[in-house]
């Protein structure tokens, strides 16, 4: 008959070898990824950028619930929209950037869309008469749209 007494020290002593072999590889391979992704930068070409900034402001623009659009508020280069339900969305030209700022419930958020903006006349962003007109340039490349604005002014029939 062959006697069973369990673990012996000799596999023992192999089993945590080994878990720490393992364990010791895991971490060089995760210390590795982690050391290049902070090296990771993303750059977007002006083409990207723009296609970004055009995404929100026609969305903006063309949405179901917009009250209220002005450009060039207290002196700066900015258009904004503000709904019906508080919201307010803004476009800012400010050091050589365009940001779009969500103010919502007294909250802010900020995202830069467009870097390295230059503009060729005095304003980025003009509106009159329904119409938005959008001209800079993004590492010198010219870029310019005119925009529909659509306000809606839903009223309650009698």
């Amino acid at each position: 008959m062959k006697s069973n007494r369990g673990v012996t020290l000799t596999s023992l002593v192999i089993y945590i070898i080994g878990l720490v072999i393992v364990i010791a590889l895991m971490s060089n391979f995760s210390g590795y990824f982690y050391k290049n992704l902070s090296e990771v930068t993303i750059k977007q070409n002006a083409d990207e950028q723009y296609s970004k900034f055009l995404s929100y402001i026609t969305k903006d623009a063309n949405a179901d619930n917009l009250t209220f659009v002005k450009s060039g508020l207290e002196g700066k280069d900015c258009i904004v929209f503000v709904f019906s339900d508080g919201t307010e969305h803004q476009y800012i030209r400010q050091n050589q950037n365009i940001y779009f700022i969500n103010t919502e419930s007294g909250k802010e958020k900020k995202l830069i869309l467009c870097e390295n903006i230059s503009v060729s006349t005095s304003d980025a962003f003009y509106y009159t008469d329904k119409k938005l007109d959008i001209n800079f340039n993004i590492s010198n490349s010219k870029f310019s749209t005119v925009l529909n604005v659509k306000m809606w002014n839903k009223q309650k029939k009698g």
